[in-house]
């Protein structure tokens, strides 16, 4: 068995325990330490369940080397010294995104983050142009964690840093402008802990160092102020609003465990219900849009966040969300062990996207993740991986080229 660290940024097991302790277990604590004025009491089902869940996923994650008969994997280290055409790559795939950007706010008419009615907005304005966004924010994502890469990897002038830390900013804004945090704040957060795994610093150590945990805090802060703001257009630095991020998904699985009906689980058919929803021409409906309308709830936005505990539990109920949290665990287990060992920065680079897109299914559930959020990065990673390496090719048949001709001469 392995020994699972919780800040291993390498391993997807760490990243989904992470949001699982931030996002589904530190509301409902908060709310039993420290009693706020929200809308959400603390119901011991809920905690039992959320318990239940995290213990499964525990076990199987730490089990897989015992349960596939392998040795546990040492992680390779990869060194940034060879970063030949990332520049290139990395201002392509920027300007890739940000056409793809441009192309959705000229057909949506408009950018939903300044509307009057951002919740209302941010929902209809994009309908039929989330296909835009996704690209756009995959192509952004890998063309930062390239221009990133590339300035770490060597000591480059202060004009530089300047210039990439420029279109960080860009893209940052259009993807904002957007109305939702996630897309943004998956980008900003990919690129940084590119830089921080490939650091000589945590490749020594394999352990996180705590200004990167100090920084994500007030990061899920700044996110948690900015969302009050968008709600209220007021800005108060309070308790209540910081830790509300971490309460609404803890509710919203309180809201599935109470108000849904027992006797009509979906069996897996909301896996494929959220499946169409990518297929055009094809009748979808994603879980979340779907019980916000069986359970009667009314708020602006789109529907409420399932989460891991609750997609299993209205599929199969308890036996579901044991399911469900062991074979996540092996998933993100099995992940590591094949990944983790590769010394090339491509394999990297792939395993920190599919852990932070696992960390994703904490509050989103499995199938959206899959196809709205890991399935553009990996596009994009993969056009850039085969870019690379014909790059690679040209320059060195230029290589052999020269040589020929300096042996004829």
């Amino acid at each position: 068995m392995r020994r699972l660290v919780l800040f291993n940024l390498l391993h997807p097991g760490s990243f989904f325990l992470s949001f699982y302790l931030i996002f589904l277990v530190l509301g409902p604590v908060s709310l039993i330490v420290f009693p706020q004025n929200l809308p959400v009491e603390v119901d011991a089902r809920t905690l039992a369940v959320i318990l239940l869940y995290g213990l499964c996923f525990l076990v199987s994650v730490v089990s897989v080397p015992l349960l596939f008969g392998i040795r546990p994997v040492t992680t390779a280290r990869v060194y940034l010294s060879e970063l030949r055409g990332w520049w290139t790559v990395g201002v392509l795939f920027w300007g890739i995104g940000m056409l793809f950007m441009a192309v959705f706010y000229a057909k949506a008419g408009g950018i939903p983050a300044l509307a009057a009615h951002v919740e209302m907005a941010r929902v209809t304005m994009k309908q039929g142009l989330g296909r835009y966004i996704l690209l756009g924010g995959g192509f952004l994502t890998m063309g930062l964690v390239y221009l990133h890469l590339a300035l770490t990897g060597k000591r480059h002038s202060l004009l530089v840093h300047a210039l990439v830390w420029i279109l960080t900013g860009a893209a940052t804004a259009m993807l904002m402008g957007v109305g939702f945090r996630g897309p943004a704040a998956f980008m900003l957060v990919t690129m940084l802990l590119a830089r921080v795994i490939f650091s000589r610093g945590y490749q020594n150590r394999q352990r996180l160092q705590m200004r990167w945990v100090v920084l994500g805090v007030g990061l899920f802060v700044l996110l948690a102020l900015v969302g009050y703001y968008r709600k209220t257009g007021e800005f108060m630095l309070d308790p209540g609003v910081i830790i509300w991020p971490a309460v609404v998904h803890f509710g919203n699985l309180q809201t599935i465990l109470n108000e849904f009906d027992n006797t009509g689980f979906f069996l897996g058919s909301s896996f494929y219900n959220d499946l169409m929803v990518a297929v055009p021409g094809v009748p979808g409906e994603f879980l979340g849009d779907y019980l916000k309308k069986l359970f009667g709830l009314e708020f602006p936005g789109g529907g409420i966040t399932v989460t891991a505990p609750g997609e299993a539990y209205v599929n199969f109920g308890i036996p579901g969300v044991i399911l469900h949290g062991v074979l996540m665990g092996l998933l993100a287990g099995w992940t590591y062990e094949v990944l983790a060992g590769k010394n090339d920065v491509q394999s990297r680079i792939l395993l920190l996207l599919i852990s932070l897109n696992m960390a994703r299914m904490v509050t989103s559930g499995v199938m959206p993740i899959i196809f709205f959020g890991l399935l553009p990065s990996v596009i994009a990673w993969w056009l850039g991986k085969q870019l690379l390496a014909l790059l690679s090719w040209k320059n060195e048949q230029k290589r052999i080229s020269a040589l020929q001709m300096l042996s004829r001469t």
